[in-house]
């Protein structure tokens, strides 16, 4: 990343996974003497949180919600935690401005995405956040928060400590930890690093990194797709991707026979897809992806689900078919029928003969935070971009 950008940006919070609120105001308790406020329940993820203002950052203790069926959630995976971790930070700014430099480097953003959550107050907090799919750094860059016109909860929240600084550790061949150094509120208290890695805590202080290498000097070149094409960084390059592969026959010939585009990602649960198989199979140099679907919004055609046929596992609507809207199946498909759906579609394509060169979202469903980690996840587990 563009280091003009990133200072441009402010960190926001530090997202913070425990088995148990109880566990993670025992924790904050050890570290910071404070105790977290209750936040609120993280609908259809299984989570809930509470909240310690670090300054004008704070921390976010997230765990499993009692209250909520947390099978095939977040929740659920976190509940499984032997001690507290590090799930990921953000940073605050534009994040038009934000999705532009992800954009340049060569990184897909996704988003804005509307989110909202209730307060124990009664009120209701709404922001936007924009995610990428890069595992720059290790996995180490931040997400993107817009708090828009709500209050920041730095602000309203108990006061814990200040954050003095933010140390990512470069190794190669790639970051394995980060600091961060907060200074506690009491008077005598000394200072005390925390160290964050994946790997959890550390009982280790002030062991930062000191090698003299200017970390902004360690990133990649801004756009390392255009060096492995053989372009200069100077060079613009436009590549025209159809997606919907399968969904119609004439554009599915008319698309990639006419050499308008030899990049696209099909739909296998669409009635036309074993016509694209059979175009892919005679032109081998497609580049196709699998065009991951929980939706079926058309009236005059329509596609169901290769992974369920039953209606009770929330994947179908009335008419047996996928759901019409994002808004619909977001509400309705559990988190582990949506992996199951796309493992499916993945699969078949791969069956198919189809080399599978990436995957992608149709209309954008499943890189909803009620589904991206898996929709991630399978993109590492197929080895695949996403």
């Amino acid at each position: 990343m563009r280091c003009g950008h990133v200072a441009a940006m402010q960190i926001d919070h530090f997202m913070y996974a425990v088995s148990s609120l109880d566990e993670g105001d025992a924790w904050a308790a050890s570290v910071f003497d404070a105790e977290p406020a209750a936040g609120g329940a993280h609908v259809g993820l299984g989570t809930r949180n509470a909240l310690l203002s670090l300054g004008h950052t704070y921390l976010e203790l997230i765990a499993p919600d009692p209250e909520q069926d947390i099978a095939g959630t977040q929740g659920e995976r976190f509940a499984a935690l032997a001690a507290p971790g590090l799930v990921t930070w953000a940073a605050r700014g534009d994040l038009g401005a934000a999705a532009q430099t992800l954009q340049a480097e060569g990184i897909r953003a996704s988003g804005p995405h509307r989110t909202q959550r209730a307060t124990p107050g009664g009120g209701l907090l709404i922001w936007d956040l924009l995610f990428h799919g890069s595992e720059e750094l290790g996995g180490l860059l931040p997400f993107c928060i817009d708090w828009l016109e709500c209050p920041h909860p730095s602000g309203v929240n108990p006061v814990g400590g200040q954050l003095e600084g933010v140390t990512l550790a470069l190794q190669d061949p790639a970051p394995q930890c980060a600091h961060r150094t907060w200074r506690r509120r009491r008077r005598g208290l000394r200072r005390r690093a925390v160290d964050v890695g994946r790997g959890g805590l550390c009982q280790r202080a002030g062991d930062a990194h000191d090698d003299g290498r200017d970390p902004c000097r360690t990133f990649r070149p801004l756009n390392p797709f255009l060096a492995r094409l053989g372009y200069a960084d100077t060079d613009r390059v436009v590549i025209t991707h159809a997606d919907d592969m399968g969904f119609c026959h004439a554009a599915t010939a008319e698309c990639l026979q006419s050499d308008a585009t030899s990049c696209a990602s099909v739909l296998v649960n669409a009635p036309w897809f074993p016509e694209a198989e059979r175009l892919c199979r005679d032109n081998p140099g497609f580049d196709v992806g699998v065009h991951l679907t929980l939706t079926s919004e058309y009236d005059g055609i329509r596609w169901s689900a290769l992974s369920a046929t039953d209606r009770a596992t929330g994947m179908l609507d009335d008419e047996g078919y996928l759901w019409r809207t994002v808004a619909e199946a977001v509400a309705n498909v559990p988190p582990e029928a949506a992996k199951a759906e796309m493992r499916a579609q993945i699969d078949r394509a791969l069956a198919a003969g189809i080399d599978v060169t990436h995957i992608d979202t149709h209309m954008g469903t499943v890189v909803h935070p009620r589904y991206l980690l898996d929709y991630l996840d399978l993109a590492r587990e197929y080895a695949v971009p996403a």
